[in-house]
């Protein structure tokens, strides 16, 4: 099981995942109860991507894969798997759930070289963001520019993409020579800072209000990354499944 994804639901931790050869499941830890089983049709769709996030007090999953843009909804409380409504056509590589600004959206990218963002209290689609230079989008994140909501992502050419809420593109940077794998964005002392690992192994950061590289060049492998805090200072992280090895570097 690749992806994976973690959230707390009435004091118990909640973990749901899948792969490129099974559909979503999902296991209360606190127990070992199984909550959500893939049936034999969707055990034949890949999943490329789950993650998790809150709606109004409650946790959900989002999950994607598939060649047919696919996105569905779980919660714990809710039962049922529910899909969201799209016109796209294309896997799903990239998920991510959270605030933006008053909302509480998930934005999704895959091969089609878009990015679509739904509200999740009303599921309705806000924005699809179609700048990409036909390539694939790996990684996404919700950040803040100032006092601008932004959605950050990076595409299969290495190029890392910050649009407005509403779709509009803010600002391109060029971060790899090759792909951008992943990458996560957050407010660091002030600063707007995103990190993305490519896949060519490097790790990198990066100031997105003044457009260029913070700090040295980071070595990971081919990693996933994101941004958490430890022991009251943000930290990235970087874990390479080959390897085994989780690395991790302060931001502040």
């Amino acid at each position: 099981m690749f992806y994976v994804a973690a959230g707390v639901h009435q004091g118990r931790v909640i973990l749901a995942g899948g792969s490129e050869h099974h559909g979503l499941a999902a296991w209360d830890l606190d127990n070992g109860a199984v909550l959500l089983t893939s049936s034999l049709e969707e055990d034949d769709r890949p999943l490329w991507s789950v993650t998790s996030f809150e709606v109004d007090g409650q946790l959900w999953f989002a999950c994607g894969g598939d060649y047919n843009w696919q996105v569905s909804l779980w919660g714990p409380s809710g039962g049922e798997l529910v899909e969201l409504d799209s016109s796209d056509r294309g896997a799903v590589l990239s998920l991510v759930g959270g605030r933006l600004g008053h909302r509480t959206v998930l934005a999704a990218g895959g091969f089609d070289a878009q990015v679509a963002l739904w509200d999740l209290r009303s599921r309705e689609r806000l924005a699809t963001f179609s700048h990409l230079e036909g390539v694939g989008v790996r990684g996404l994140a919700l950040t803040s520019l100032g006092r601008r909501p932004v959605v950050v992502g990076g595409d299969e050419s290495g190029d890392l993409y910050v649009w407005d809420a509403d779709g509009s593109l803010v600002t391109i940077l060029n971060c790899h020579d090759v792909g951008i794998w992943t990458l996560d964005a957050a407010v660091v002392d002030g600063r707007t800072i995103a990190v993305t690992a490519g896949e060519d192994g490097t790790v990198r950061t990066w100031d997105l209000a003044e457009g260029r590289q913070s700090g040295e060049v980071l070595v990971s492998g081919k990693a996933k990354v994101l941004i958490t805090r430890f022991g009251g200072r943000q930290v990235a992280l970087a874990g390479d499944r080959r390897e085994g090895i989780i690395r991790g570097w302060y931001l502040s």
